[in-house]
């Protein structure tokens, strides 16, 4: 797969194995075999990513480290319904 089909599969993420084979002019056993070598994985009906994206784990880390900070002063967080 391509870096072209992997856009097609971005901006689509509904988007079925049969349609996919179609668009990319390959047999749908060979898109099977495919796309969970490219970390998708099916959810859904929805092509998820696997791992969450760098932006993602960024965000999360930075969230994570503000919480713990908060707790080491005992502080209540600033997000309404959490903790």
């Amino acid at each position: 797969m391509l870096q072209r089909d992997d856009a097609i599969v971005h901006e689509d993420r509904r988007i079925t194995i049969r349609q996919l084979a179609l668009s990319i002019s390959i047999k749908k056993g060979r898109v099977i075999h495919i796309i969970p070598d490219f970390g998708y994985s099916k959810v859904c009906a929805e092509w998820v990513p696997r791992s969450p994206a760098v932006g993602q784990k960024t965000e999360r880390k930075a969230i994570s480290s503000e919480f713990l900070a908060r707790l080491k002063l005992r502080e209540r967080p600033s997000y309404p319904g959490l903790l």
